[in-house]
């Protein structure tokens, strides 16, 4: 037994392996099992890199307040499932509807601009899905998908500035260089175009 408190409580099993095969839950009167469930994001044969897969639930019997896999800059992501305001890795069985929820990075506080099309941001009309079952110790999917990147927009906005407003950001004059403090280059950042689908 791992943890017990009021609302929930955890056991872990072991497998051949060593690896945790399955976690419990149980909320109130209730217990939910919980399955681990990976995978890996291609967009255009290209790793996605930023943002994260969400699963919605087709049928949502256990109180699902969301289904989120952050994905790490290798394209890899795991999912987490938070039930009653904890927080636990891994997803109950069944089907769910997944989402690609991928941004072009957010120009300074300005809200960020899709990167994928309009489908897969929306659990009505995204063509990728998964079922969870109970007969494995984990579960991958790989989704890859190809399509055209959508432009970016509030980057775009951002440097559509008035004249007035970008000359308050402009680099010193060559004359003044010799005023400024050298300092390391910035490594350019990493190429954020990517996606999805499940085999």
């Amino acid at each position: 037994m791992a943890g017990v408190s009021a609302w929930a409580c955890y056991v872990w099993g072991t497998g051949e392996n060593g690896f945790d095969i399955r976690r419990f839950a149980m909320v109130g009167e209730r217990q939910i099992n919980f399955y681990a469930v990976d995978g890996e994001v291609f967009y255009n044969d290209e790793p996605v890199r930023v943002g994260h897969v969400a699963a919605v639930p087709e049928n949502d019997s256990y109180g699902l307040t969301r289904v989120i896999g952050p994905i790490t800059d290798d394209g890899m992501f795991e999912f987490y499932a938070e039930v009653g305001g904890k927080l636990t890795k891994g997803v109950p069985v069944g089907e769910y509807k997944l989402l690609l929820m991928v941004s072009h990075p957010s120009p300074g506080l300005g809200a960020p601009s899709p990167m994928l099309p309009p489908q897969y941001y929306d659990s009505a009309r995204t063509p990728l899905s998964m079922k969870v079952t109970s007969d494995q110790a984990k579960q991958h999917i790989v989704i890859k998908e190809q399509g055209d990147l959508l432009p970016d927009v509030a980057g775009h906005n951002a440097r559509s500035r008035s004249n007035e407003e970008r000359e308050t950001d402009a680099p010193p004059d060559a004359d003044d260089a010799a005023d400024v403090e050298d300092t390391a280059d910035t490594p350019d950042a990493e190429n954020a175009e990517n996606t999805v689908k499940q085999q």
